[in-house]
């Protein structure tokens, strides 16, 4: 199976919900329900979640998100701790769901990932990125183009992960140029609507970064080894077919990025990799050998990635192949 955005009629969203689907969603969401009850009774958990609440009642510190979310944590601020914490994370539940159905990934090897688990765990936001760039693959289909860029915008909140798939996602999709344009347009009346609500973000941010730092502990880029050198990975999108290019931009990413959390990986996994997703299941080793265990999850993104490459080579550049990538 390939993936290209804009495509109605292979995609719809409206069909049934299949047994498989079904379970897997009553599997995470009896996971968010468990972490629920033990935030509830005093176990340790939700640090992100909390650095969004600390956020939106004014403290930035960690917060190192586009500000279009704070709405959103401001609800969840006003409901008991517990609850807020299960509500969001089912948010993110539902935009993996999305995610996994428009994006034609195998939802099994995503939902039951070291990465699900853990975003769940800690409340993250991967699942929040994935639902609005789905959303922004629909309105592209039905050419609502001022929505896929405020849709588009709602994925950069995540800005190193929404901005390079939505922006992959644009110029693949088979849609006229002046489209292209209003989808950006959308995208920056967004941000600035962003940016009237909270005119002082960027340099709340930068203060954050200079007071606070960046926790690089689960970030899986090559960037920390090798320097810039690890922009050289993107030379090879020319062999990788147009139909595969989002997915090839997110291993890219992930490679020669300055930072990128491996809890990212997640959104990855809903694209059509087929069951390298598993890989991602190293992660489950940091129980045994702590924060250091996480950068192995590099490995996931580059055997993605040299299966895209691979596979652009042996059958030829720009051939859409029906079968997904498979180990």
């Amino acid at each position: 199976m390939s993936y290209l955005p804009a495509d109605a009629e292979r995609r719809p969203l409206r069909r049934p919900i299949t047994r498989t689907e079904f379970a897997l969603l009553v599997a995470l969401m009896t996971i968010n329900g468990a972490f629920a009850v033990l935030l509830h009774n005093g176990t340790p958990l939700a640090h992100d979640y909390v650095v969004f609440l600390k956020a939106a009642a004014g403290g930035i510190g960690g917060f190192y998100y586009l500000p279009l979310i704070l709405p959103v944590f401001t609800v969840l601020l006003s409901l008991p701790f517990a609850l807020g914490f299960f509500l969001w994370n089912t948010i993110n539940i539902g935009g993996l769901w999305l995610g996994g159905r428009v994006f034609g990934g195998k939802l099994a090897p995503a939902f039951l990932s070291y990465q699900a688990v853990y975003c769940l765990f800690y409340g993250q936001i991967v699942g929040w990125v994935a639902g609005s760039l789905a959303l922004m693959d629909r309105a592209l289909a039905y050419k609502r183009w001022l929505y896929a860029g405020g849709l588009w915008a709602l994925a950069c909140i995540k800005i190193q992960l929404g901005f390079p798939v939505g922006l992959a996602m644009l110029l693949v999709a088979d849609i006229p140029h002046i489209a292209r344009l209003r989808v950006i347009l959308g995208a920056g009346l967004a941000f600035m609507v962003g940016f009237a609500l909270y005119p002082n973000w960027l340099n709340d941010i930068y203060y954050a970064s200079q007071t606070v730092g960046v926790n690089t502990f689960g970030s899986i880029s090559l960037w920390r080894y090798i320097g810039a050198w690890s922009l050289l990975v993107w030379l090879l999108i020319g062999r990788v077919p147009r139909e595969r290019r989002v997915a090839f931009v997110l291993t890219a990413t992930a490679l020669s990025l300055v930072y990128f959390q491996q809890t990212d990986l997640l959104l990855l996994y809903l694209f059509p990799v087929g069951y390298w997703a598993l890989l991602g299941n190293l992660g489950y080793l940091m129980i045994f050998y702590g924060w250091q265990a996480l950068p192995l999850m590099a490995l996931t993104a580059a055997g993605i990635y040299g299966m895209l490459v691979w596979r652009g080579v042996r059958f030829g550049r720009g051939v859409t192949q029906k079968q997904s990538i498979s180990p």
